[in-house]
């Protein structure tokens, strides 16, 4: 990434078996911008690594949905907190001694790695470690940590417009109702909207129907797959327009209704099974089929 100018952009998170503050400046050296630790807060939460996890009997209240052992869970909040002041201090401490002052000079300096006993090691005889401590050949003005943040466009996303004409709603409780466009483009639709309604209410939200949106055009990626407690009606028009001697098919179907988004995968693969086989009844090839096809949705939201 970084002799492909790329590693400005990205952050690399490094994880297992991560217990010290070494282990995190190592994990720097090599490149890391990110840290993921488990078992070392899962054990002082209380955990005494028991190994039983899925079978709901943790003696010690951690993974367990039985009352009578969760009584026993002793962790608390300001335990991990304070387990990771001390990971921090011991970082610093290192980090004085390397002479850095500033995390980010720290990602990428390989150089500053004493590999030699590991590799002598006889456990790694054989073993080939040149291109895990390799330090790349470019300039010192090219960033070896992230520099870059993206721009997710969320400033033009549709919720903004849903958000705005459901204001009376979200402010006094008044229904609303109201028609939007929507395009491919749009992705998870109604999030930020139902992120909206339960700031505001809670996980219950508002009573139903008080928000009624109806969108029609073409439901982009993760579409209503993040809803507030709603209920989801979709149609899904698929249009079939081909001449074969002369003559004009025209295919309209419309999915039933649903109140569950994680069933619309599935109905919307039912609804395209039956298109393609009502027309395929007609005497059409599953090819040209496939070829015509166009998928426009039509949905309402109602919160």
């Amino acid at each position: 990434m970084v002799l492909n100018q790329l590693r400005s952009r990205i952050r690399v998170q490094a994880d297992g078996q991560m217990k010290t503050g070494r282990d995190v400046v190592i994990g720097a050296l090599l490149g890391a911008d990110e840290f993921g630790f488990a078992t070392a807060p899962l054990v002082v939460e209380g955990c005494i690594m028991m190994r039983k996890c899925h079978l709901n009997t943790c003696p010690v209240g951690v993974a367990t949905q039985d009352p009578e052992l969760r009584k026993k869970f002793s962790g608390k909040p300001e335990h991990v907190v304070n387990f990771f002041f001390f990971i921090a201090e011991e970082v610093r401490e290192i980090m004085a001694q390397l002479g850095i002052r500033t995390f980010d000079e720290l990602i990428g300096r390989v150089d500053l790695l004493d590999t030699r006993k590991g590799v002598d090691h006889w456990k790694a005889q054989g073993l080939d470690f040149s291109k895990v401590f390799a330090l790349p050949n470019v300039s010192h003005d090219e960033p070896r940590h992230q520099t870059l943040t993206q721009d997710h466009g969320l400033d033009t996303a549709l919720d903004h417009t849903l958000i705005e004409k459901s204001e009376p709603a979200l402010e006094r409780g008044e229904k609303v109702s109201f028609i939007v466009p929507i395009r491919n483009v749009n992705r998870t639709v109604g999030a930020m909207l139902s992120g909206e309604l339960a700031k505001r209410y809670g996980h219950l939200g508002l009573p139903d129907d008080t928000i009624h949106i109806q969108l029609n055009g073409t439901a982009g990626q993760s579409f209503a797959a993040f809803l507030a407690r709603a209920l989801l009606w979709i149609w899904l028009v698929m249009r079939m327009t081909m001449s074969v001697r002369d003559c004009r098919v025209d295919a309209l179907w419309c999915v039933r209704r649903t109140s569950s988004v994680a069933m619309l995968p599935k109905t919307l693969l039912w609804v395209t099974r039956c298109c393609m086989a009502r027309l395929k009844a007609r005497h059409f090839s599953t090819a040209s089929l496939v070829s015509g096809l166009q998928f426009v949705t039509q949905a309402q939201l109602r919160l």
